[in-house]
């Protein structure tokens, strides 16, 4: 029996072994697509950005971003899953955001998202962010490399498996200094619980959901 859950993780990297054996467990055939791609931007000179996108995937892939053809971000895919030999559906929703702190010369222009299945498909989704008006004045930026607000760079929105299959929950937050993300669990009750570290697994997927917040010390 199938069950939808609504999930935060974080990321690592796959062997080609892995590859080959979680793509060859897959009930159906791979799939990787754009749910939410990038858009084209207009901002101020000076004021910040956050660049979005959302990827469909069986199972569920990696993420790159790149600005002008240069890569500044990487997100792997969850890895823990595939050391359990299973059938198992394996897809979920993975969104990813770009923090652009302050728009110049220098953070205008063409950007990726780039997604890739364990599988070995690519996707690419691009926009550019441009200038509002035409007159480049002076950066009001007010943020410093010592002070960034915190983001939640890669999680997985949604996530769909067998009952009983176990699954790695996903969350990676960018910032300075570095955010801390806090798990909180909504057991049958409807209360929340703590799930203590960054990363965690669920043994057994059933009636649960899970909520997220994210602190910054």
């Amino acid at each position: 029996m199938l069950w939808l859950l609504a999930i935060l993780g974080l990321t690592q990297g796959f062997s080609i072994e892995s590859h080959l054996t979680t793509c060859a467990m897959l009930l159906e055939p791979p799939q990787l697509q754009f749910e939410q791609p990038l858009r084209d931007v207009e901002v101020q000179y000076g004021e910040s950005v956050t660049l979005s996108c959302s990827v469909f995937g069986a199972p569920q892939a990696a993420i790159k971003w790149l600005h002008r053809g240069r890569i500044v971000a990487t997100y792997s895919a969850p890895s823990v899953e595939t050391a359990v030999h299973t059938t198992r559906v394996a897809s979920g929703l993975i969104e990813s955001k770009l923090f652009v702190p302050c728009v110049n010369r220098h953070s205008l222009g063409e950007y990726v998202c780039e997604a890739t299945s364990p599988c070995g498909e690519v996707i690419s989704s691009t926009a550019v962010v441009g200038l509002s008006n035409s007159i480049k004045g002076k950066s009001s930026c007010n943020l410093t490399r010592t002070a960034i607000p915190p983001t939640i760079a890669v999680s997985t929105v949604s996530r769909l498996e067998l009952s009983g299959t176990p699954v790695q929950l996903m969350c990676r937050a960018t910032g300075v200094p570095q955010p801390k993300v806090t798990w909180k669990r909504i057991n049958d009750d409807d209360e929340l619980e703590d799930i203590n570290g960054e990363s965690t697994m669920v043994s057994k997927i059933g009636r649960k959901s899970f909520y997220w917040s994210n602190h910054k010390k």
